[in-house]
């Protein structure tokens, strides 16, 4: 399904573009400082409105035509099973889900590959743009919240290599 329809590549490709776009200023302002930046901006782009719109607008496009039936339908059906047609649909459902996301997380750190600072800690990037007004000096659209500066980063990646 996934290329037999073009909107999906599309819809995919459309929300990667939005994603990098709204990262290209904090590029910009990272080479301005001469300061790395470590890679959890998708933390902050999922957080803000307007990339929130634009995700769920591609997944809508993605996701629009469930239940996936065509005029195969009937004969699938009578073949597999419901069981069998309806788990096949899940295990698409979770797939297209895993694409999507990793292309969005891809996308967010795409804009500074070449500027990465890994770290356990959030930053001087983010922490400058969580509790200064840098990002509005230089034009930056996307909003970092101090409320997720104050986290720990060292606690947010322990929990997520917890969860593997």
């Amino acid at each position: 399904m996934l290329y037999e329809n073009i909107r999906i590549p599309i819809a995919i490709f459309v929300a990667m573009i939005y994603v990098m776009e709204s990262l290209t200023n904090i590029a910009s302002f990272s080479s301005i400082v001469n300061v790395k930046v470590t890679p959890y901006a998708f933390v902050f782009v999922i957080n803000n409105y307007r990339v929130q719109f634009i995700i769920a607008a591609c997944a809508i496009i993605i996701f629009g035509n469930a239940p996936y039936e065509n005029e195969t339908y009937r004969y699938m059906v009578s073949r597999s099973g419901k069981t069998a047609w309806g788990l096949g649909q899940v295990i698409y459902i979770i797939k297209m889900t895993l694409i999507y996301v990793a292309g969005i997380f891809a996308a967010s750190i795409i804009p500074y590959i070449t500027r990465i600072d890994f770290s356990g800690e959030w930053g001087k990037i983010w922490g400058t743009l969580g509790k200064t007004n840098a990002g509005t000096q230089y034009g930056i659209q996307l909003a970092v919240s101090p409320n997720i500066i104050a986290v720990k980063s060292k606690f947010v990646c322990k929990f997520i290599f917890q969860l593997y």
